[in-house]
């Protein structure tokens, strides 16, 4: 029997026995009045009395149970049918999430159109998809993915455009056992959603192409996805779950860089989902080793013999149209389209999220057009143009096209990514204009913040930025006001900027609470800034614990060890050199080498000189050698000066200052 099953078996027996215990007191009790015994009549009053007291304590608490009992069953039928509701609304299904060999599409996992297959061809090749050539990196995918399996992880595969990342991860999926479910994101049910409404996300593919839009969508957006959500994910009461995402170079690389200070910044939830993923790139062309498996695979494919033939080793991009795509964007006599493609593209580039609206594609358009081309822009152009845009080029793929969430309806316009790939790599930054216009159409503060931010990104004007956070604060978007508050920070205005980390905060923008309070330290206002610290910590901001502990740190405060602990379970590289320093401050220089060396395994080049100071404190002129040396080769050149010390002084001679 199943600990579950004693369980309910005792429980049976317990209800069966007090039933059974109130039906004897019950029956005792008229019997005592019925039989004719000689006792005394008040002692049978009594017992009567008593019985009846007992009875009625015993028939509360069973229907106190019974009650519990109901309404725990009741409550366990509302969370089955709640969660049968979620998954509805991603699979149509209330039975479960589809299983991996179900989702068999090219379009449901995010592969790019490719190249029709020509009449005639062999009835066995897939009409969706060119037969798989394998990549080099399978074998790193696979493995990884066969690991994952058991422990769960966050698989990212990073690559151009159409370098083939979805494709190589489908295929390697395949391999997981047959009970293997799959979500994809879904604009209607968030991930969040999905472990709020206890869904089984136990043996699941959570498939995330393109990540970064979701990354960087509306955080109100059902799509969003926050590091939160993904380390909820990882934890072993959901595992095993294999997080598959992709996302663009570019996109990697930007969310991997570092921020200059340690406080929330407007990308920082971003960078930490990627920084949880483990990374395989995938080259967007072919190594020889490919092109040979292409060659021999194009004997049978008529669409790879197509591909291969343009000897361009890019032999996805090909396979997707991209020169076909190119060459209808730009190389064509159709002026009006080829505006409204440009225009969609730099909105995209610019940081509007997908779809473009008409609105936001009608008011840069005319930028993309001469002066001669103005007067062909007559009434209804604008609907001619996108018409024209959303055309097939071959097959089923084309520049744009549209999207809407009812019949008949349309939304805004997707373009492809093909051509926005091609326009970040070959076009210069949208001239200040087109930002302008792209501020002032836009309605939505979400997206305004989103064009701030790429301003930022580019480290173009402040001013542009400014512009397009105020558009978003002035609707008291949480987000809008968090992102005035740093933009205002930047530029000096810690006044302004202090009002409105102080809105956000008020508007629930928790990422504010840090940022506050290290303003507010900078201003001198240590108890203040160490309440918003506190609270940024309640809030879950890790980031927090560091500058806490330094605030106490200075201070003199022994709490900071505890901070400094926190912040270092927590994964904070600098955590450990910040509390090795405490150690040795201390004096505690045995703890200190211990942290330091920590410090040093992660990367931190300060913390090799400050060990060599260490050593050299101790006497040990060797070992302090080594490292002030590693501190130069690693770049340090302030080095130089404890290297040049150690060597010239006396054996009482004067220190040389640490970092």
């Amino acid at each position: 029997m199943t600990e579950t099953g004693v369980k309910t078996s005792y429980k049976s027996a317990l209800r069966t026995g007090l039933i059974m215990l109130l039906v004897v007191l019950a029956a005792g009790s008229a019997g005592l009045s019925a039989a004719r015994l000689h006792w005394p009549a008040w002692l049978i009053a009594a017992i009567a009395a008593g019985a009846a007291v007992i009875s009625g304590v015993i028939k509360q608490f069973s229907d106190a149970y019974l009650k519990v009992r109901t309404d725990r069953i009741g409550a366990d039928a509302a969370r089955r049918d709640r969660s049968a509701e979620t998954v509805a609304k991603v699979s149509g299904s209330r039975a479960g999430l589809p299983l991996i060999r179900e989702v068999t599409g090219r379009a449901a996992l995010g592969i790019h159109m490719a190249i029709p297959l020509p009449p005639g061809a062999d009835a066995a090749l897939s009409i969706d998809l060119p037969s798989y050539v394998p990549r080099d990196k399978d074998v790193d995918v696979r493995a990884a993915i066969s690991r994952m399996a058991s422990t769960g992880g966050f698989l990212l595969l990073i690559g151009d455009p159409a370098a083939g990342k979805t494709r190589c991860a489908a295929e390697a999926i395949r391999a997981l056992p047959a009970d293997w479910q799959i979500y994809i994101r879904s604009s209607e049910t968030s991930l969040q959603q999905l472990l709020d409404d206890d869904v089984s996300m136990a043996r699941t593919v959570v498939w995330l192409d393109d990540i970064h839009e979701v990354l960087d969508s509306d955080r109100d957006s059902a799509s969003h996805v926050t590091a939160a959500t993904i380390r909820r994910l990882l934890l072993p009461a959901s595992r095993p779950v294999i997080i598959i995402a992709t996302t663009w170079r570019d996109r990697y690389e930007r969310y991997s860089s570092r921020p200059d200070r340690h406080e929330q910044d407007l990308t920082a939830d971003a960078r930490a989902v990627i920084k949880m993923a483990e990374p395989v790139h995938i080259p967007a062309a072919f190594s020889d080793s490919e092109w040979r498996r292409a060659l021999t695979m194009a004997e049978v494919d008529p669409r790879l013999a197509e591909a291969a033939s343009s000897q361009e080793r890019t032999l996805t991009a090909t396979l997707a149209n991209r020169n076909d795509l190119i060459r209808r964007w730009l190389d064509n006599d159709d002026a009006l389209s080829t505006a409204v493609i440009s225009a969609t593209i730099d909105a995209r580039y610019c940081g509007h999220p997908e779809p473009v609206p008409v609105k936001i594609i009608e008011a840069i358009a005319p930028h993309y057009l001469t002066s001669q081309q103005m007067p062909i822009a007559a009434d209804g152009w604008l609907t001619i143009a996108l018409n024209a845009a959303c055309q097939p080029i071959r097959g089923t793929t084309r520049p744009m096209y549209r999207v809407g969430r009812a019949p008949g309806r349309v939304d805004g316009y997707h373009v492809s990514d093909i051509l926005l790939e091609h326009a970040t790599a070959h076009r210069a930054v949208p001239a200040e204009a087109i930002w302008r216009d792209l501020v002032s159409a836009t309605d939505d503060p979400s997206t305004a913040v989103a064009i701030g931010r790429r301003v930022l990104e580019l480290r173009l004007s402040s001013l542009l930025a400014y512009e397009a956070f105020r558009k978003a604060a002035a609707r008291n978007y949480p987000r809008g006001l968090f992102a005035m508050g740093v933009v205002l920070r930047e530029r000096g205005d810690h006044e302004e900027a202090e009002v409105f980390y102080r809105r956000a905060i008020d508007a629930g923008e928790t990422d504010a609470l840090l940022n506050l309070g290290n303003l507010l330290r900078e201003q001198g206002d240590q108890e203040e800034a160490e309440v918003f610290y506190r609270r940024a910590i309640d809030a879950g901001d890790t980031k927090a614990l560091l500058n806490l502990a330094i605030l106490l740190h200075e201070r003199s405060d022994e709490e900071a060890e505890v901070f400094y602990r926190r912040a270092i379970d927590a994964g904070d590289t600098n955590a450990v050199y910040n509390f090795a320093i405490f150690c040795e401050e201390r004096g505690d220089h045995r703890q200190a080498e211990v942290f330091y060396r920590r410090a040093i395994d992660a990367g931190d080049i300060d913390a090799l000189v400050n060990l060599g100071n260490l050593f050299r404190e101790r006497g040990d002129h060797e070992q302090a050698e080594v490292f002030y040396q590693r501190a130069i080769d690693a770049g340090d050149t302030n080095a130089l000066d404890n290297l040049a010390a150690l060597h010239g002084e006396p054996a009482d001679g004067d220190q040389a200052s640490a970092h």
